[in-house]
């Protein structure tokens, strides 16, 4: 499928035109954890139909933004897993959310929560300071599902 793109010489719409679409930057978010297998990333973005999913992680192949890496054994299978460019999206998805936390004071009922998003919220609240040079500070975050570990 062709993609649309915007066909404007622009850096915010040539950066649309590769993660403009639906779930693209969602799929960008889920990576900024690590690598996560194709069931893990549908998994996790519950409403995501299986090719577009394809679709999208094709798409951002293509753009060098995620790389597709097969696992050793006895592991196998693939990951996907950002490259140095999708990396550098960071401080954008973390701005998202900066700018999104102002409507989670009211969930839907139906909203979705996951300890990895819970993550990503963290990681984009603590901006360093306290800790001497030198220190680690480590923060546990366990839940039924899984424990989280941030340094």
């Amino acid at each position: 499928m062709a993609r649309k793109n915007y066909r404007q010489l622009c850096g915010v719409a040539k950066a649309l035109d590769v993660l403009g679409g639906r779930w693209t930057l969602l799929i960008v978010r889920d990576l900024l954890l690590g690598p996560r297998r194709f069931v893990d990333l549908q998994r996790g973005l519950v409403g995501i139909p299986a090719n577009l999913l394809a679709e999208r992680l094709r798409s951002l192949v293509d753009a060098d933004v995620v790389t597709r890496q097969r696992l050793p054994a006895p592991a196998s299978g693939v990951v996907y897993a950002l490259t140095p460019e999708g990396l550098a999206l960071e401080p954008v998805i973390l701005g998202l959310g900066r700018f999104g936390q102002r409507w989670l004071a009211t969930p839907q009922v139906d909203d979705r929560r996951d300890l990895r998003w819970l993550m990503l919220s963290l990681r984009r609240r603590y901006t360093g300071g306290a800790v001497p040079a030198g220190a680690v500070l480590t923060l546990g975050v366990v839940a039924p599902e899984r424990a989280f570990s941030v340094e």
